[in-house]
């Protein structure tokens, strides 16, 4: 008894038509081709819609989100059952171009003033004694600043959200994808080093925690990706 196999012998085109077949729709996208639009919440921020915009486009480098599922193992007379029970959204990093404009940096001081105290007061103020002095009547580290006058019942809560999202675009064939972070904060913000000798340029970079992600996909307009066009 003799058993054929059949064999069947692919061209060379084969694995070029995987990408650009049907208008490229395997074809993979590229990382260069982003943007970053910051969504500021109106009764905190100082910043203008300009300088918002701008920065999104100062962009020199972030990470799309990453997720860590939480799985516990359980033994069942000596079979292993995994059972997730939670996820972790991990923190991103979002590094900037240090401009010229001080468009991120106006940012950043924004950022910093609002939640805290430290930077409100002069030089004398921290040449002063102070140490089995009187406490003055300062506030110090976190401490927001009243936003929409002092937090009491006739003005209500205070709206402590300074960035409300973050929605990262991935660009493509007039495609975008979107990945909108919710609630970010700063959990860390670093300014560039300075060297002799040296001609790489400046940077800004921050990290990032989020308490969620949402997703969104369609087409570039003038009314989407946060007006890129």
């Amino acid at each position: 008894m003799s058993t054929t196999t059949k064999q069947t012998l692919r061209d060379y085109r084969h694995a070029a038509r995987i990408f650009t077949d049907s208008n490229f729709r395997l074809s993979p996208k590229y990382g260069f081709l982003f943007y970053v639009e910051f969504d500021f919440n109106p009764l905190i921020t100082n910043l203008t819609n300009t300088v918002a915009q701008e920065m999104g486009m100062l962009v020199k480098s972030v990470n799309l989100p990453k997720f860590t599922i939480n799985v516990k193992e359980h033994n069942a007379y000596n079979r292993k059952n995994y059972v997730q029970n939670s996820i972790k959204y991990d923190p991103i990093t979002i590094a900037f171009h240090d401009d010229q404009s001080d468009n991120v940096l106006s940012f950043w001081y924004d950022y910093y003033s609002y939640y805290y105290r430290d930077p409100d007061y002069a030089d004398a103020t921290y040449s002063a004694l102070h140490k089995y002095q009187s406490r003055p009547t300062f506030d110090w580290g976190y401490s927001p600043r009243p936003a929409i006058g002092y937090n009491n019942s006739a003005n209500g809560a205070q709206p402590y959200q300074y960035i409300q999202q973050i929605r990262l675009y991935s660009l493509y064939q007039g495609q975008f994808d979107e990945y909108e972070l919710i609630n970010p904060i700063i959990t860390n913000f670093k300014h560039g080093d300075l060297a002799n000798g040296e001609s790489k340029c400046l940077e800004h970079q921050m990290s990032i925690q989020f308490e969620t992600v949402k997703y969104l996909t369609g087409s570039v307009t003038t009314d989407t990706v946060g007006g890129f066009i």
